[in-house]
């Protein structure tokens, strides 16, 4: 096995994430893998594939980070979320706003190499949105997305154990809370993630409001 890898992909290299995401990872002497889309069967779907595929190939812990998303604290131990929870799968709950809260958000993820794990994101890209919409409870936010809802569905049924969710902004604040919460850049939170519309715009906002260049 191989111990660990943090993984990103996207339909394409939308915000130079990868630069940063690379520096991270050398940081802490990681190996960094960034995919983009090539001859998938369904490229909605580019991150269970990439997780599925770094699963089959032997690493242990992989800590997979959406291209949006952007590490501001490079002193934070990554490596200490595996070692703290002893679930295989660890993730933050979403941001309260008026739409809902997200049961968890999927763009940053801590996933530990198991059979469930494995099982897990193999069944992601074969729930369709009808099964979704069918079962899915008001409790869990908002029904949108690709593969997050699915892992939402996938884990609150069939795979309860397997998930830790911590309480938001965890390790997966969102470009606001910078802007919302005074002194939050404070309690040094290690991930940035500009989620919504218009991320070109939050990320000009973050870098004004906090004075930390991104990538």
């Amino acid at each position: 096995m191989k111990n660990f890898l943090i993984l990103s992909c996207a339909d394409s290299n939308r915000f130079d994430a990868d630069i940063n995401h690379k520096r991270y990872a050398d940081n802490h002497s990681v190996e960094y893998q960034f995919h983009t889309v090539t001859n998938l069967s369904n490229p909605f779907f580019i991150k269970p594939y990439c997780i599925s595929q770094a699963l089959s190939e032997g690493y242990e812990n992989i800590l997979c980070i959406d291209d949006d998303a952007f590490f501001i604290n490079q002193a934070w131990d990554f490596k200490e979320i595996f070692s703290n929870y002893r679930q295989d799968l660890i993730v933050t709950r979403g941001r309260k706003k008026k739409s809902g809260t997200t049961f968890f958000n999927a763009g940053v993820m801590f996933i530990k190499n198991t059979e469930n794990i494995k099982l897990l994101f193999k069944k992601v890209c074969n729930i369709s949105f009808k099964e979704l919409e069918e079962n899915w409870k008001k409790d869990w936010g908002p029904c949108v997305g690709n593969e997050q809802p699915r892992l939402i569905y996938l884990t609150q049924t069939m795979f309860s154990e397997a998930v830790k969710i911590i309480d938001y902004p965890g390790f997966n604040a969102h470009e606001i809370t910078f802007k919302q919460r005074k002194n939050f850049l404070a309690t040094n939170p290690p991930i940035v993630h500009i989620t919504g519309q218009n991320k070109e715009g939050k990320i000009k906002r973050f870098q004004q409001v906090t004075g930390i260049p991104l990538p």
